[in-house]
């Protein structure tokens, strides 16, 4: 039941013109930017691709949804990336306010974190500094480990035929 869902909606996705496809992707960086929704969503994709790789194989023979899925998977991949460069800017961001406006909450806030730590090292000589320096690496929200289909490392396509 579920697997002809996903194939009717991922179907009309391939569907939609390139416009329509990157609206798309917006709609999912919007709306399932966050972390669970959107690594929940991903497994389903994959899963779905596998499932297709293995019916095709018991088929003997490449059929449309594969290529309809891995564009999927792909635009999920995108939109994984837009999320994490969307977090990255969020987080390495300069305050508009002025450091004295920051106010006392947020010193006491880094001594209670263990900012004391951090006041020694150069690098972090102001209270924006010690934020900024809290969120120096990128990290995407779905890992791209997530995105492997199990069924091409099960061998079941023939070489002549791998992506």
């Amino acid at each position: 039941q579920s697997y002809k869902v996903i194939s009717k909606i991922i179907r009309l996705v391939a569907w939609m013109p390139p416009n329509g496809r990157r609206e798309f992707q917006e709609v999912i960086v919007d709306d399932c930017s966050e972390e669970d929704v959107l690594c929940n969503l991903v497994r389903r994709v994959r899963n779905h691709c596998d499932e297709t790789v293995r019916r095709a194989y018991h088929r003997q023979r490449l059929s449309p949804e594969i290529w309809e899925d891995l564009m999927f998977l792909q635009l999920m991949w995108g939109a994984n990336e837009a999320i994490a460069k969307s977090l990255d800017q969020s987080l390495t961001m300069q305050p508009e306010v002025c450091e004295q406006e920051v106010g006392l909450s947020c010193s006491q806030t880094l001594k209670q974190l263990g900012s004391q730590s951090l006041r020694g090292s150069p690098a972090a000589t102001s209270l924006i500094d010690r934020f900024s320096i809290a969120a120096t690496t990128m990290r995407q929200p779905v890992p791209a480990t997530d995105f492997h289909l199990q069924s091409l490392a099960e061998e079941l396509v023939p070489p002549e035929l791998e992506f």
